[in-house]
């Protein structure tokens, strides 16, 4: 049972990220191609976690992958603000 529950979780995030990239390829601007980056950030890693978390409970690996998906949920937030403020600037310095 657990082994399909894992199953389930890793096939989950594999589809967020087909999701991501068919969203990436969809969307025109720059700015909205960046959710669907984030989406990969939240929806994946998540589910990555999750199924650590299933498959090994609360070992001191699992909360090593927990602490590293905070660590990225955090560290991908404020590089994905600092890209959107670099698209916002470049744009407005392109309008004449």
């Amino acid at each position: 049972m657990t082994g399909a529950v894992v199953a389930i979780l890793l096939a989950s995030s594999v589809l967020c990220s087909w999701i991501a990239v068919l969203g990436a390829l969809r969307l025109r601007s720059a700015l909205d191609r960046l959710h669907a980056v984030t989406f990969v950030y939240v929806a994946g890693l998540g589910l990555l976690v999750a199924a650590g978390f299933v498959q090994e409970g609360v070992t001191e690996r699992t909360l090593k992958l927990l602490f590293l998906f905070v660590a990225l949920l955090f560290g991908g937030a404020a590089v994905t603000h600092a890209l959107a403020r670099a698209i916002a600037t470049r744009e407005e310095a392109d309008v004449p």
